[in-house]
């Protein structure tokens, strides 16, 4: 099971199929997938089915841990967004998604210091990547910020970023 993990403004609960009618509305919005490869959830029940899978906390084959958070402002019902991590080994593949209204506001990197804190220091996570459309310079700033570089490595218009711990 994913702990809770909780930042100064923050607390990242481990997301759950109930998340799915509080995040529907705000995952709606076509703005957010300006630099994804996806497109918004079509019901709220598609997106409960999609969080039950996740929840499992494992790949089919056991080879993944599958990390996922839904984070609310503390002391509100305000969700700002979802942050994810795949370890494999001591390996762990970060992402997240900040809602519109929470967009450039610090949340991203907050939350994402939290994370790979957890990673590190509870999992023993090396090495940490994240991926990023090439044109998402605000995504890519924030990699960078926490201590990732760019590898070099582009696929699909993506680039590679990576820290060692």
């Amino acid at each position: 099971m994913t702990d809770q993990l909780e930042t100064a403004r923050l607390v990242l609960e481990p997301l759950l199929p109930e998340h799915a009618d509080k995040l529907y509305p705000s995952l709606r919005e076509p703005d957010l997938y300006e630099f994804l490869d996806d497109e918004p959830p079509v019901t709220a029940s598609v997106l409960e089915e999609r969080y039950r899978r996740w929840s499992k906390g494992r790949s089919a084959d056991g080879r993944e841990i599958w990390l996922n958070w839904a984070a609310r402002v503390r002391g509100t019902d305000e969700y700002v967004g979802w942050f994810q991590s795949t370890v494999v080994g001591d390996e762990a593949q970060i992402a997240y998604l900040v809602f519109v209204p929470y967009q450039r506001q610090g949340y991203a990197r907050e939350a994402s210091e939290a994370v790979i804190h957890h990673l590190t220091a509870d999992l023993h996570v090396k090495v940490i990547r994240a991926t990023a459309d090439a044109k998402n310079a605000a995504s890519i700033a924030l990699a960078k910020s926490l201590g990732l570089r760019e590898t070099g490595s582009v696929e699909d218009g993506d680039v590679t970023l990576e820290a060692l711990s």
